[in-house]
């Protein structure tokens, strides 16, 4: 084990000999992280706002009450042109809020996720206990369950329930004014509504990772692209593995009473240090910039180890498909390139397609990304990203099969 290890001090003290590797392994990712997590931070000073539209044709009280049941069950709801303020931010402009005008915003998807028309007696029909229709209308797959029409659901619930109420109260009513009577039992019925019906709620999923919206950004861009650069940082260790091939330096140190398995193991521990001096830098960087790590430190330091382990091994097995450097540093680039983005280390995977959310898991940065944003963003603990780290291990023990058993010594 100690010649592995002065192997790896060694590679280590000819890598830092060189001081532009500082520009590589401190500025470059520095810069990228700030960048980034400022270009993806959100405003998180304001609540999550989900935009409906509501065209309220009864003009009641009934119906004025059954949107601010709404608001009440998702507090996240901005109902246009209720709620519009002098900035707009409904965007409706100058113009009036028509039927086929909401119909056009929803199908144009302009910031806005669903609408809501109320028809004309409404409230007669909710007293009466008749039949009565609400359009709902939303861009969600219908197959699928959509939470702004649980939310309208629910709210129809409360509503139809205190209905029920108030109509049961007037039939054992004998006095006067009964419709009063009726309004004031529905009013007391609605206001005793404390139950309500399961419905999901959009809002923020970890409120320490959301206490400002560049925090946020940072919990992405300080994996995001801590991963991309231990990528870099470490594939280019199949690039010095064939220099180092090409000047001999692997031969004479065969020549060496050192077992070949040493002298592998040493150029591997190095590659694999300077991945783990690469991630360091990055959470150290994120959390000087107020990014959330999570709750726990081991299960983020384990996600670092397996996906550093695997690049490693990748690293490996890529030199020994090539047989010079500048094809090496070309297919490295390319590598990186292309697993970053589809990983999910530029942008987070939730503003891409299903079928690129997917692909992310074709490449380690994406299973790597899973398991930080389960942690950072979530608040996740070990169990919740083994699975990634068991994926990382399994295809780390693949790569270093294959890429032990078929490295040659000699061109």
């Amino acid at each position: 084990m100690k010649k592995i290890i002065d192997i790896a001090v060694n590679d280590l003290r000819v890598t830092f000999s060189d001081n532009s590797i500082w520009v590589n392994l401190v500025g470059i990712p520095v810069a990228f992280i700030v960048i980034l997590g400022i270009f993806t931070a959100g405003d998180a000073s304001e609540p999550s706002q989900i935009i409906i539209d509501a065209i309220d044709q009864d003009n009641s009280a009934i119906s004025t009450q059954f949107l601010q049941e709404l608001r009440a069950i998702n507090a996240a709801l901005v109902i246009c042109p209720m709620d519009n303020n002098e900035d707009d931010r409904c965007g409706l402009g100058d113009e009036p809020l028509t039927v086929e005008r909401s119909v056009t915003r929803v199908e144009e998807e302009q910031n806005l996720s669903a609408s809501i028309e109320i028809p004309a007696g409404f409230a007669d029909a909710v007293f009466s206990g008749e039949a009565f229709e609400i359009v709902f209308r939303s861009s969600a797959d219908p197959t699928q369950p959509d939470p702004l029409r649980q939310t309208v659901e629910a709210a129809l619930q409360r509503v139809g329930g205190a209905s029920v109420a108030s109509r049961v109260a007037v039939t054992a009513y004998d006095g006067e004014d009964e419709g009063g009577f009726q309004q004031t039992v529905y009013d007391n019925a609605a206001e005793r509504w404390e139950n309500p019906p399961s419905v999901v709620n959009f809002t923020t999923a970890d409120s320490e990772a959301s206490e400002g919206g560049a925090s946020s950004g940072f919990n992405q861009s300080t994996p995001g692209m801590g991963s991309m650069y231990v990528m870099f940082t470490v594939l280019a260790g199949a690039v010095v593995l064939l220099k180092e091939r090409r000047e001999w330096t692997l031969q004479r140190l065969a020549t060496m009473p050192i077992s070949r398995s040493q002298i592998m193991g040493g150029k591997i521990l190095a590659r694999f240090l300077m991945g783990m001096i690469q991630f360091v830098v990055a959470f150290i960087t994120g959390a000087l910039l107020g990014a959330n790590l999570g709750d726990d430190l081991l299960a983020l330091l384990l996600v670092m180890v397996s996906f550093t382990l695997c690049v490693t091994a990748l690293a490996l097995l890529l030199a020994n498909f090539v047989e010079r450097e500048e094809q090496a540093s070309s297919i490295t680039t390319f590598v990186v390139l292309v697993a970053a983005p589809i990983g999910g280390a530029w942008w987070p995977l939730e503003v891409v397609p299903d079928f690129m959310q997917t692909l992310a898991f074709l490449s380690p940065i994406g299973w790597a990304m899973d398991a930080f944003n389960e942690l950072m963003f979530y608040g996740g603990s070990l169990v919740d990203v083994m699975p990634s780290i068991a994926v990382l291990t399994a295809a780390s023990i693949i790569f270093f099969g294959i890429g032990v058993s078929r490295f040659e010594y000699t061109d």
